[in-house]
């Protein structure tokens, strides 16, 4: 995320700084999926497989919009007075993993009957599924969060040497 730099003047205040900067760190995040999209590893989803229908010419004008408009940005940076901020991979492993669950959460057999009534063995698979499922996404929030604390543990540490 691009946080606004108070020792920075520019023509915006810190409000419109940190709206700003947080809609940049999104595109930016999607360029990089543009990015894996056309050059990246095909995706191992079983309900969502991927297939590459780019002619290498159009994937090549894509690299270089893309590229465009990460120098717009990086530009926009300094005139606007924005200061990229790191982000650790924990923390938004531990969003993606505890989202995820939300979305199993809302998959609950109490909760989808108004698609339809679920009788009792398909009620009873389902929740099986969603427990399975659970399980490891539980697991990867946990270990994530652990990672977020370890990191800032490390980081305090370092700014007090």
């Amino acid at each position: 995320m691009i946080r606004p730099d108070p020792t920075k003047k520019g023509p915006l205040n810190d409000s419109h700084r940190r709206r700003i900067g947080a809609a940049f760190a999104v595109i930016e995040e999607r360029l990089d999926e543009i990015e894996r999209r056309i050059s990246g590893p095909l995706s191992s989803g079983e309900l969502r497989r991927r297939s590459r229908d780019l002619a290498p010419e159009a994937a090549a004008d894509i690299a270089e919009q893309v590229q465009t408009v990460r120098n717009a940005v990086r530009s926009a940076i300094g005139v606007l007075g924005l200061t990229p901020q790191s982000q650790g991979d924990s923390k938004s492993i531990h969003t993606a993993a505890v989202f995820s669950l939300i979305d199993l959460d809302n998959l609950e057999p109490t909760r989808i009957k108004g698609y339809g009534r679920l009788d009792a063995e398909s009620e009873h698979t389902l929740q099986e599924i969603l427990n399975t499922l659970k399980e490891p996404l539980e697991e990867i929030r946990r270990l994530a969060e652990l990672g977020e604390r370890t990191s800032e543990v490390t980081e305090r540490d370092a700014s007090d040497a």
